[in-house]
């Protein structure tokens, strides 16, 4: 019976699957739509994270900004709206922190889904919402977004 339990549990490739992730508590109160909102859905994680849970097959929203980002003032309101009506979490990756030591692991990560500079190389933008299921980047939203835009992004994790 165990064993049967087992082979059903490990043949259910559909569910998803999070990852552990070294969460912390973040002040989202410097960012003006945040400051009289008590519980918000934010957790903040640390760059390498986002790319771990991806690696090991995790899901999640993760959220790339901070506080200096005119965009990024725009849309936590958005996403916190969006998270609150889905009952759902945000990982925050604050990039006022330093992610120089994994920009070209992001980059590689999230290839497909990035602009290019004038250059024509690919450049992380801010900011940066993207649905990770299973370990696959399903969508990633760079820029301002509506409610909806938002709101279909988090439905990929449904």
């Amino acid at each position: 019976m165990i064993i049967l339990l087992c082979l059903i549990l490990v043949g259910c490739d559909e569910k998803t699957v999070y990852v552990d992730m070294l969460t912390y508590d973040i002040d989202m109160s410097g960012y003006i739509a945040m400051k009289d909102i008590k519980d918000d859905h934010f957790v903040g994680i640390m760059p390498e994270e986002m790319l771990e849970a991806k690696d090991e097959g995790g899901s999640g929203i993760f959220y790339m900004g901070n506080i200096d980002c005119v965009h990024c003032q725009n849309i936590v309101g958005i996403l916190e709206e969006v998270a609150t009506d889905m009952d759902m979490t945000i990982n925050y990756i604050n990039t006022a922190n330093d992610i120089s030591p994994v920009k070209e692991e992001l980059i590689s990560t999230f290839y497909d889904h990035l602009p290019e500079d004038e250059n024509g190389e690919k450049e992380i933008r801010l900011p940066l919402v993207t649905c990770i299921k299973n370990g696959k980047v399903l969508d990633t939203l760079i820029g301002e977004k509506d409610y909806d835009t938002y709101r279909a992004l988090f439905e990929l994790l449904v």
